[in-house]
């Protein structure tokens, strides 16, 4: 069902917001936000 939702979720946000979000989120320094969501990355991917 997660694999349904993040396809689908791909085909309604056009893929240049997309970017501009992954590269808004890595220009923040949040510390352990930042590890987290990498982590979390990591861990998926």
């Amino acid at each position: 069902m997660l694999n349904s939702f993040k396809l689908s979720l791909q085909y309604i946000l056009p893929k240049l917001w997309l970017t501009r979000l992954a590269g808004w989120g890595a220009s923040k320094r949040a510390g352990w936000l930042t590890k987290l969501v990498i982590d979390l990355f990591v861990k998926y991917y």
